[in-house]
């Protein structure tokens, strides 16, 4: 093995303390977040017949169709992109808006998410379907919602309002029905996460080479996180 020069390690330390490596500029990057995919249908499908079956057996009548269920959920996460990008928004972080606890969890990890190494900024864009626009009639879905809470349904209120996200999560991307990500070290939770709303956009600048799963095993693991608690 070659010898380092006797002197280069004095020179090296002089060095670390008057230059320090900083990226020329910082890319912003948009990252897809979409409702169109195969694991967020999976979980309001399942989610809609577990809360329509429990309210069954109580002897009620859920009163929402799946539809009106669906464009509910995807309203939510529309807003929470509009909070972090600074559009207009349909309703605050502290209102009192029912979110459903797994979505409460893909909703914190959403926002703006730098990373000095690399020189990018990763900045959610939302690409999905159909939302409210009447504040009123969102309301009165959030407030049907509430009073399910006796038969197992959790939920969370309102959103953070912090508009940092999680690079972890907003690294991940759903290419071709599987979800991977730059690195092997995110938690394999950012996965399951991420592909709830078929983050992608990373790939445009970095190289995502780690295989997470398929979208449809992670489709699978879902229908767990929509049970009823009981």
């Amino acid at each position: 093995m070659e010898q380092m020069n006797p002197y280069l390690k004095d020179v090296m330390n002089y060095v670390e303390q008057n230059v320090s490596a900083r990226p020329a500029q910082f890319d912003e990057v948009k990252v897809q977040i979409s409702t169109n995919t195969e694991v967020l249908a999976t979980y309001i499908d399942e989610l809609y017949s577990n809360i329509r079956m429990a309210v069954s057996l109580k002897g009620g009548d859920f009163g929402i169709d799946v539809d009106t269920f669906t464009k509910y959920i995807h309203t939510i996460i529309k807003t929470r992109v509009d909070f972090v990008v600074g559009n207009k928004i349909l309703f605050g972080p502290t209102e009192r808006v029912v979110v459903p606890s797994f979505l409460s969890c893909v909703l914190s990890n959403i926002g703006r998410a730098r990373h000095i190494d690399y020189g990018i900024e990763l900045i959610p864009d939302y690409k999905g379907g159909d939302v409210f626009t009447n504040k009123t009639e969102f309301m009165r879905v959030s407030n049907q919602l509430k009073i399910l809470k006796g038969i197992g349904f959790e939920y969370a209120e309102g959103y953070t309002r912090s508009k940092e996200g999680s690079f972890d999560f907003m690294t991940m991307a759903l290419i071709d029905g599987t979800v991977r990500n730059i690195s092997k070290e995110p938690h394999p939770v950012y996965a399951l996460l991420s592909s709830t709303l078929g983050v992608r956009g990373v790939e445009t600048v970095l190289s995502p080479r780690i295989t997470y799963g398929s979208e449809t095993h992670l489709a699978s693991l879902v229908r767990a996180l929509a049970v009823l608690k009981v």
